[in-house]
């Protein structure tokens, strides 16, 4: 009989930017199998703060902290303004019996944004969850990015298919496709 005690110390060694990946790669799944947002956020929120510590470090900008589109004299104010529902999510010291009204969406903002301004501007290449997050966005939102982001030059009847996809099954399509 095997000694494997379930409690026994499982310790593996990691980097901060490979934290940051896991986060991210983890509340890219939720998302595509649509579930809980509240933990997407909270997963896509933690890894946006590492890489934006990780990509200031390195002198890159674009992350939504202190970035450069807002005016100086509002950049306190944005940065408190987009971390006002994962301060909510993290703490409860001074606000055990609060409650809010939580923007469900603004998980998958966080997740953008690391993948184009961290992950891509690191020059680490996508995971594969990611690449399928990308593309479910650029076909979907093709409005939100520049020209220097792929464009998949689909034939418009396999664009309209994929398009009226749930993003679960658009996950299972591109996993399908690789194998």
């Amino acid at each position: 009989m095997p000694d494997c005690d379930p409690l026994a110390p499982r310790i593996i060694r990691i980097t901060k930017l490979e934290a940051a990946r896991r986060q991210l790669d983890t509340a890219i799944g939720l998302w595509f199998q649509e579930g809980d947002p509240v933990s997407i956020h909270t997963l896509a929120f933690a890894a946006h703060e590492i890489l934006h510590v990780i990509c200031r470090r390195k002198g890159l900008r674009g992350l939504m902290f202190s970035n450069s589109h807002i005016k100086p004299e509002f950049q306190k104010e944005f940065d408190k303004f987009i971390k006002t529902d994962a301060n909510f999510l993290k703490h409860a010291r001074d606000d055990v019996e609060s409650t809010k009204d939580f923007n469900t969406t603004m998980g998958l903002s966080f997740i953008i944004v690391s993948l184009f301004a961290g992950i891509v501007q690191l020059g680490e290449s996508l995971t594969e969850i990611e690449s399928d997050l990308v593309f479910w966005a650029r076909i979907h939102m093709p409005h939100w990015f520049t020209d220097d982001v792929a464009d998949y030059g689909l034939p418009p009847d396999l664009l309209q298919n994929l398009m009226a996809m749930s993003r679960k099954e658009l996950h299972q399509y591109l996993a399908d496709l690789r194998r």
